[in-house]
């Protein structure tokens, strides 16, 4: 997990011991990781330094992609002489492409790992537009999901209050979620209100969780795409990962500085 403030990648054991894994790097607000699980390698972002950090299998730190000065831009291409603005959350897909919230860019980055190839999937101009990857337009994509079953991406699109969804086969990019107004209010899909939309993760089931920043709490949306809301108000809500082997949501907290379970029964 990242640890933003303190500037640290920790690593929780499934008896819940704690480890800080050690690097000389300079880890600017570290934001997102990604497991790859074709090489067990993690990615981690960095979104002040605008990078984007590989940990081996041996927890060795490297820059991956991004400028060594920690500069800011948009620009494509090879890996190391790419520039980001505000990379967050990252997903990876099964031919290990790993996409990339861009806040700064308002864009979706798609890095291919196997060639090391950075490219822009969609965005670029901050805004609300739905329609082909070239045109569509975001306002600070956050939290990134790829979705196995339908070979889209789900992008939380904080400032514009909905998740948008991406259809790689189609390369398209729709509203699923939310009217753009930022409220909690439950409802059916872009009946809905979210307000401020940051992670999502998805469960086996075809069941969406999602952090909504500023309400501080969890949205579940199910495969209807019908949004309900747990009650329980979190102080600053940051991750809400999915845990299908314990049938729980695990949910970061800024403010608390601790990490939450949520049980389902």
């Amino acid at each position: 997990m990242s640890d933003q403030t303190a500037n640290l990648i920790r690593k929780i054991d499934p008896s819940g011991n704690v480890k800080t894994l050690s690097t000389n790097l300079p880890l600017e607000d570290p934001s997102g990781i990604k497991f790859d699980p074709f090489t067990g390698d993690k990615y981690v972002s960095c979104k002040d330094s605008s990078q984007i950090y590989k940990i081996d299998s041996m927890e060795q730190f490297s820059l991956f992609a991004g400028s060594s000065s920690g500069s800011s831009s948009l620009q494509n291409g090879d890996r190391l002489n790419s520039l980001f603005n505000g990379p967050f959350f990252m997903d990876i897909d099964p031919e290990r492409n790993l996409y990339v919230g861009e806040l700064g860019n308002h864009t979706i980055r798609k890095i291919d790992l196997n060639s090391g190839n950075v490219s822009t999937l969609s965005g670029g101009i901050s805004g609300y537009l739905d329609g082909d990857l070239a045109s569509a337009r975001f306002k600070s994509p956050l939290g990134i999901a790829y979705n196995h079953k339908t070979d889209s991406l789900l992008a939380a699109d904080i400032q514009d209050h909905r998740i948008r969804k991406i259809d790689l086969k189609t390369s398209t990019v729709s509203t699923l979620l939310g009217n753009g107004v930022g409220a909690d209010v439950d409802g059916n899909g872009t009946n809905a209100s979210f307000f401020g939309p940051a992670f999502i993760s998805l469960d086996n089931s075809g069941y969406m969780f999602v952090s909504d920043a500023n309400s501080n709490r969890i949205r579940i949306v199910d495969p209807l795409l019908n949004v309900s809301t747990i009650a329980h108000t979190f102080m600053s809500i940051g991750v809400v990962k999915v845990d299908c082997l314990n049938q729980r949501l695990l949910v970061t907290d800024s403010s608390a500085n601790q990490i939450f379970q949520v049980k389902f029964e």
